[in-house]
């Protein structure tokens, strides 16, 4: 009698297993029939190269800083030379009342993240121009006696 009343118990538990069986197959089958969905990927930022033909010798008279009187200093003439491998080389001669006197300066200097604007840096130097056009312009910033936006105005280098 117990086998007859579990009879219909089994019948129905092998159908379950069966159908479960079923979709279990069914989405393996599913599965492996399409790839999965690409994963999202962040665009890789780039940092701007800069202009093409930077490397070079920028020269020019330039005037004296905002703290030099005009009998230590008359006028400055600069030969800037940028290098390929970000290292540059500074001439300086200071023309002055009486002999001038040059000083020169070797280091490395860095693009920010516009391409437009690189940072001597080093012992003697730290000052940010601007390279466009041939041309070298002086920026306020880095470590500079003043904010003042126009005490460097007239600090031009052209590329020769």
């Amino acid at each position: 009698m117990l086998a007859a009343c579990l009879s219909p118990l089994r019948s129905r538990a092998a159908s379950r297993l069966k159908g479960t069986a079923a979709l279990v197959v069914a989405a393996l089958i599913a599965g492996c029939a399409a790839p999965p969905p690409p994963k999202p990927t962040r665009p890789v930022p780039t940092r701007p190269t800069p202009s093409v033909g930077w490397s070079g010798t920028y020269r020019g008279t330039v005037p004296c800083g905002p703290s030099s009187p005009a009998a230590i200093c008359q006028s400055k003439y600069v030969e800037l030379t940028l290098l390929p491998g970000n290292s540059y080389r500074l001439e300086t001669t200071v023309r002055r009342p009486g002999k001038p006197y040059t000083i020169v300066s070797n280091g490395r200097f860095r693009w920010d993240d516009t391409g437009t604007i690189v940072t001597l840096a080093s012992k003697d130097e730290n000052m940010r121009l601007r390279i466009r056009n041939n041309r070298a312009e002086r920026l306020p910033g880095s470590n500079d006696e003043t904010d003042d936006l126009n005490a460097h105005r007239g600090y031009v280098l052209q590329k020769q």
